[in-house]
């Protein structure tokens, strides 16, 4: 992942596996942003090729800025984005599955809000769009929260552990370099499938701080087409959950207040319960709710239920707000100048030590 000069500022990897028709929408979506510094590294996980290395290959006679491999590395989901960001050369990476896709603004005002960091920026996080089966169904909101507001590293797992920021999935995030060559990446060891995003965010915690952008700007696609979660049990699922936690856990020693492990899962199950009530699944909502016997994680689940209809009301870890206006970080005619003069990663400002304070 070594740089050089004439590097451009943004890797756009896009690991891809038996998915043409979606492939050739994600990297459209690509090409046509508004930040036009950037190379698009499309990464081939079928062996032997197939359709979709055909798409990848004619995308890239169209525009010099694409470029395909072939992943060398472990096969699957994770090994294949840790294969495509380690040909990445720009200062930062930006992941983006092949089922999903970008809005012509993402790139310039991802990071134009990673500029506004106080401290190295590891991660930057926008909101996202779902669809299922090419219908939008939910879009997420900013409410009174910030446009763009910021999290220590400390503050930020703890804001996950108590499930009072959604990362969500890689095609929203905007990862620095220095994280990825730091040892940021993937885990590809089984221990995750359906977490895996989760426990890469928090390896790129170790690194630096969390950016959130509080703007819709990718879109997640859902239904029609198998995914890697698709396929795994309720039990397999809890088990993740459960690991996922107890890491999240250690990195929280020193806090007083935080609850334990146990209480966490409780809150989960309790926030399962709430959603399949919303949803009319009466009976799979009890059974679950009878199981959750902590008042504490019935009062975390039913805070995380009131944020979800009320963004911006009722969070528990205190943000630090950059910016309340949309059009006062996105005003900067080209945020990679700024990036160019620095190491990657580093940002103006206060340091990214996490703060110990006692959660309320």
């Amino acid at each position: 992942m070594a740089g050089s000069d004439g590097a451009p500022i943004v890797s756009v990897v896009v690991p891809t596996y038996r998915r043409p028709e979606m492939l050739e929408r994600a990297v459209v979506s690509v090409l046509g942003q508004d930040f036009r510094d950037i190379e698009v590294i499309i990464c081939d996980d079928e062996d032997p090729p197939g359709e979709g290395r055909l798409v990848a290959e004619r995308l890239a006679a169209r525009d010099s800025r694409v470029r395909v491999v072939a992943n060398e590395g472990v096969r699957g989901q994770a090994g294949n984005l840790n294969f495509a960001m380690s040909r990445a050369r720009g200062a930062w990476i930006k992941p983006v599955f092949d089922d999903d896709a970008l809005e012509p603004s993402c790139l310039g005002r991802m990071l134009a809000a990673a500029v506004m960091g106080r401290g190295s920026v590891s991660v930057v996080r926008c909101l996202a769009k779902r669809f299922e089966d090419g219908r939008l169904v939910r879009t997420e909101r900013r409410g009174r929260r910030a446009v763009v507001e910021q999290l220590s590293a400390g503050d930020a797992v703890l804001a996950m552990y108590l499930q009072d920021v959604d990362v969500g999935i890689p095609t929203q995030l905007l990862v620095s370099r220095h994280a990825l060559e730091a040892g940021a990446v993937m885990a590809t060891d089984g221990r995750f499938v359906s977490g895996v995003d989760s426990a890469w965010t928090l390896s790129l915690l170790e690194h630096g701080l969390l950016v959130l952008l509080n703007e819709p700007l990718v879109h997640q696609h859902q239904g029609g087409h198998a995914t890697v979660t698709s396929g795994m049990s309720d039990d397999a699922l809890d088990a993740e959950f459960a690991l996922l936690r107890e890491l999240q856990h250690e990195r929280l020693i020193g806090l007083t207040g935080v609850p334990s492990v146990s209480t966490a899962q409780a809150m989960l199950r309790g926030i399962r319960a709430l959603e399949r009530m919303r949803r009319g699944r009466l009976r799979s909502a009890v059974s679950l709710a009878t199981d959750v016997r902590s008042v504490r994680a019935w009062g975390l689940a039913v805070r995380w239920a009131m944020r979800r209809a009320m963004p911006g009301w009722f969070e528990i870890v205190k943000r630090t707000r950059l910016s309340t206006d949309s059009r006062a970080y996105g005003t900067q005619r080209d945020p990679g100048v700024r990036i160019r003069a620095q190491r990657p990663g580093a940002h103006d400002g206060v340091s990214d030590a996490g703060d110990r304070r006692a959660v309320g």
